[in-house]
């Protein structure tokens, strides 16, 4: 039998901050990615046997906002290839740029360099003037600008992203994701789920039976999540929310599923 493809987020599903993780797992975490800034990630238990499960019965691929310098700092091995930087970036199971899709991206990113530029000016004037602390740059590969992140320094839900997010409109056809204190504007041309439609083309085309699993906790991943045949996502974190919002409102408001499907696919939600 082929194994499985599966197709996996990073941060909150594999692992997060030790701040995020479950205090009962205090004496039990497993440091999973080291950060520039000292605030390093960790495993639990639970996820640390999630990764040991799958390595060893399927084709892992994670899919994640990170870019190469921040995925080079993960420590659990990946040896099937990755989608980074929101599906700017393939790298093949070699580690090397998938050179074709570097290619068929190229363009599109540096058409849309000015708006990343503006997008960061103008952000960083308003959280100015608004007096919000917030950090901000543009994730670049290979010196080609992929998306504009703003991260809140002060509040762990980012409450000074909402702000922002009212005052700064993405440009026609881009998206905008916003999760905890980390806020990103995607160009149009990248997204996770383009970046995975080709891996997951690729391994249908050579098994049509193939089984495919996306796993992950946000928004962002639902849109490669839907590519999959079965769908997976942490307890805790932005799409078990949507779900249990969804849940309790089933039998009271009708049409529920539907304005969570709608949430789900629209590409501008700030959610």
């Amino acid at each position: 039998m082929v194994p499985p493809l599966v197709l996996v987020d990073l941060d909150d599903t594999l692992f997060q901050s030790a701040r995020k993780s479950p205090p009962a797992e205090a004496k039990h975490l497993t440091l999973a990615a080291e950060a520039a800034n000292g605030h390093h990630s960790y495993a639990t238990r639970a996820q640390t046997n999630l990764f040991r499960w799958l390595s060893e019965t399927a084709e892992v691929v994670p899919v994640t906002a990170r870019g190469s310098g921040a995925f080079a700092r993960v420590r659990l091995p990946f040896r099937n290839g990755a989608v980074l930087a929101n599906g700017a970036v393939v790298l093949l199971p070699d580690r090397k740029v998938d050179a074709a899709w570097r290619a068929e991206v190229a363009r599109g990113l540096t058409d849309a360099r000015s708006d990343l530029d503006l997008l960061l000016n103008r952000g960083r004037q308003i959280a100015l003037e608004a007096g919000l602390q917030l950090r901000s740059w543009i994730v670049e590969e290979d010196g080609i600008g992929a998306y504009t992140v703003f991260k809140d320094n002060i509040d762990e839900n980012g409450a000074g992203l909402a702000i922002l997010a009212d005052a700064l409109a993405p440009p026609a056809g881009w998206s905008v994701h916003r999760n905890s204190n980390n806020m990103a504007y995607i160009p149009a041309c990248i997204s996770k789920r383009l970046a995975c439609e080709r891996l997951v083309t690729g391994a249908r085309r050579s098994d049509p039976g193939r089984l495919v699993v996306g796993i992950g906790d946000s928004v962002s991943d639902f849109g490669f999540m839907a590519l999959c045949d079965l769908i997976a996502t942490p307890s805790r974190g932005q799409l078990a929310e949507l779900f249990a919002v969804i849940y309790a409102e089933k039998d009271a408001k009708p049409g529920s599923v539907h304005r969570l499907t709608a949430r789900l696919n629209d590409p501008s939600s700030a959610l």
